[in-house]
């Protein structure tokens, strides 16, 4: 009998060469690995501390956002709070002076100095009650649908 040289795995087996090319199995796998990456990064912020302060500056980026849209909301004709004058002080002053141009709301809080940043998310509350007030209901399901518009 003739020598056949070495056997190859066929083309239509399961075995890890087969594995590592196949389009599905890859995506999986790629998936995975950036799940696993976000996951290793999330537990490394919480370990060092840095993942609240992460949330700190994410909270105060948002509350800028909401401060600048409400403000173009008022300019184009929809005021949120017509019983009231629009919320003024500082934290619509710190909304003033960003400019969503030049950087990106991320950008202008992470200059900002931490007592800014804190005043920023401990101001957002009461600013945002006068936006929107709401009503004392003991229930909070009411609470929610007055919220939600209904």
């Amino acid at each position: 009998m003739p020598d056949q040289g070495p056997q190859m795995t066929p083309p239509h087996t399961n075995g890890p060469e087969r594995q590592a090319t196949d389009p599905e199995k890859f995506g999986q796998q790629s998936q995975a690995s950036k799940l696993r990456g976000a996951a290793l990064t999330t537990v490394t912020e919480l370990a060092t501390g840095e993942f609240a302060e992460r949330m700190r500056l994410d909270a105060a980026r948002r509350v800028l956002l909401m401060v600048r849209r409400v403000g173009v909301l008022r300019d184009l004709g929809h005021d949120l709070c017509p019983l009231q004058a629009p919320p003024q002080g500082w934290l619509s002053q710190a909304a003033a002076t960003w400019d969503p141009h030049a950087m990106t709301a991320r950008e202008f809080v992470e200059l900002l100095p931490p007592s800014d940043v804190d005043r920023i998310v401990d101001e957002a509350t009461a600013w945002a009650r006068v936006v929107r007030p709401i009503p004392a209901a003991a229930n909070a399901d009411h609470r929610i649908a007055w919220a939600a518009g209904a």
